[in-house]
Formats: C-alpha cells, structure tokens, sequence
C-alpha cells in the first residue's frame, strides 16, 4: 500500500499542472526587449517540457523556459 499511494499522488499532481499550463498559455501574447534590437511581440504557438515556442513578429521561432515566459506575458 505504501508504494501504490506516492505514486497515484505524484501522477495525479504532475499530470494537471501540465495540462493547465499548456491551456492558459498557447496564443497568449508576450513582449520582450531583445538587446541591440528593441522590444518584439509574439505569441506562444505551443507549450511541451516546461518550454515554450513562441513565434514572434519579425519573423522567427523560438523556444523559452515557461519561468522565464511568465514573466513577459501581455494581458
């Protein structure tokens, strides 16, 4: 019984953090200032393994750490 009950929690816990994430975040917009280069809009395109694709408006694709996306979302 011991080794059943950790796991069923530790599944349980994991598993919707992820989904949550993935919903709140995709085609949220973001804002970020690039050195050298200014500030960029973009927009999450899909979330996986606590990183995110973000497609911003020059153009190009990037991945970024969630953490680090939390801090540039736009409302």
């Amino acid at each position: 019984p011991e080794r059943t009950s950790p796991a069923k929690s530790s599944t349980k816990a994991a598993e919707p953090k992820k989904s949550i994430q993935t919903a709140t975040l995709v085609g949220r917009a973001v804002r970020k200032k690039f050195p050298g280069s200014g500030w960029f809009d973009g927009v999450i395109q899909s979330v996986e393994d606590g990183r995110c694709e973000i497609a911003w408006s020059d153009g190009a694709v990037k991945s970024m750490k969630d953490s680090a996306v939390a801090k540039i979302l736009q409302d």
